[in-house]
């Protein structure tokens, strides 16, 4: 402030006085704000000699009151400038020059657009013009805002190497096209040949799948694609393989159910007592019985082989249900009764054949023969979401379903597990046989399988 000058130049020419705050620059410098400003600060006065100018940053100085002590000052000489913004590559006819936000002219390669009064307004326009290709002048226009200033740098874009350019890519483009093409046609061979010679082993595999179930050789050197489909085709041999022997053990699990069946249905202690029953009606003359329960015997035989079927109508079982119920009910007379409820709408659904009466032969001996007082079963169909219910009910003696459950379900050599597991072999684990019990109330057997008409 006292005019006293520290600077890494010498013999600096500045107007200086004991008290610089009635210097203009000095007062200029310390409100500049440490924005960037075009100057010739060595001189009272801009001249235009570019040799003086500087591009000028300064900052004042205060003491701990805030008071002014001085002003720093950064110069930057305006040629290291000029010689940069020259050096861009714009083209012949291209230039850049710098404008401030009141329009001044910070920078121009033509010293003219400093003072002539028709060229700066020349700028102005320009510079509110937007980026990009200004047909008037063949020129691509850009504006770029520099950062901590109030300066506008604005490019000029000559397109006069244009020509060139588009020549330069052209042929560029034209030697990667072919280089790609050679690289394309090589490279589509090599891999036709690795996709096409393990497919034809695939195909070859496959024709002669009716033949064996032979899993085909993986070649490493084959694409993943086609190493992908030879692992996918051995796996579905092997589950093939698989299911076959699943169905080979489950055929032979129906066949053997089958001649348990057979023998089951011809049970020696049913067939006995039956007859017994029938000469005890005998020897009291009671001839129309006899003929009844004979009748009823030899029907409840022939359902029961059904000819071979294992899948008869549902009218049939529960025909065959009635019979044997007829049957037991001239053993118990009064101590037994019984219902067969089915509507006519589910008479020709096809069902597993001897599926309720171990079902109603356990609801017999576990339930009502235990039991004092009268017994009733109750034996129904209806139709559940879609799904066939066939149900069982007696108000037998009853029991606990956690301690006793085992023994419920074995009877005659068959038993409820075996319904159980014949459902699910035929229809899946989602169906089957479930039981609901309580002791002294009586027994629900519930049998679910789909619904299959004739």
């Amino acid at each position: 402030k006292n005019g006293q000058i520290l600077s890494n130049e010498k013999n600096l020419d500045m107007t200086v006085s004991s008290d610089m705050m009635n210097e203009p620059w000095y007062v200029s410098a310390i409100h500049s704000g440490q924005m960037p400003v075009l100057t010739s600060i060595r001189q009272q006065k801009f001249s235009m000699d570019k040799d003086t100018w500087v591009i000028s940053i300064s900052q004042e100085i205060t003491d701990q009151k805030g008071e002014n002590k001085g002003v720093l000052l950064i110069d930057i000489r305006y040629q290291v400038l000029e010689d940069y913004l020259k050096s861009l590559a714009l083209g012949k006819l291209g230039y850049a020059y710098i404008v401030n936000s009141a329009n001044e002219v910070v920078y121009h390669p033509d010293t003219v657009y400093f003072e002539n009064t028709a060229k700066k307004q020349e700028l102005k326009i320009m510079t509110q013009m937007p980026d990009g290709y200004d047909v008037s002048r063949n020129r691509l226009l850009h504006h770029y805002a520099i950062a901590h200033t109030d300066w506008i740098l604005v490019g000029q874009c000559s397109l006069d190497n244009l020509a060139f350019l588009q020549r330069q890519l052209f042929e560029t483009l034209v030697l990667i096209a072919v280089v790609l093409l050679i690289i394309v046609i090589g490279s589509g061979f090599i891999i036709a040949r690795r996709i096409t010679r393990p497919i034809l082993e695939l195909e070859k595999a496959m024709r002669s799948f009716e033949v064996g179930f032979s899993p085909i050789a993986i070649d490493e050197k084959g694409c993943y694609e086609a190493e992908s489909l030879a692992i996918q085709y051995n796996i579905m041999v092997e589950r093939i393989k698989t299911l076959m022997e699943d169905i080979s053990k489950n055929e032979s699990y129906l066949r053997n159910y089958e001649i348990r069946a057979l023998q089951s249905q011809i049970n020696p202690h049913f067939l006995y007592n039956t007859l017994d029953t029938i000469v005890w009606m005998a020897e009291f003359g009671d001839t129309q019985k006899v003929i009844d329960v004979t009748k009823s015997l030899a029907q409840f035989f022939r359902i029961s082989l059904s000819m071979g079927k294992e899948m008869i109508p549902l009218k049939d079982e529960f025909d065959h249900i009635s019979l044997y119920l007829f049957i037991q009910k001239q053993r118990y007379e009064s101590k037994l009764n019984y219902t067969v409820l089915l509507e006519e709408s589910l008479a020709d659904i096809e069902v597993p054949k001897i599926l309720l009466q171990p079902i109603v032969e356990n609801a017999i001996y576990h339930g009502i023969r235990e039991m004092e007082g009268k017994g009733q079963i109750t034996v129904k169909a209806s139709i559940e979401n879609q799904i066939l219910v066939l149900t069982v009910e007696d108000n037998g003696v009853g029991f606990d379903t956690d301690k006793k459950a085992r023994q419920y379900v074995k009877l005659s050599g068959i038993g409820i597990a075996n319904v159980d597991q014949r459902l699910k072999l035929y229809y899946g684990n989602a169906y089957g046989v479930s039981i609901q019990s309580k002791i002294g109330v009586g027994t629900v057997v519930r049998l679910t399988l789909p619904i299959k008409n004739q």
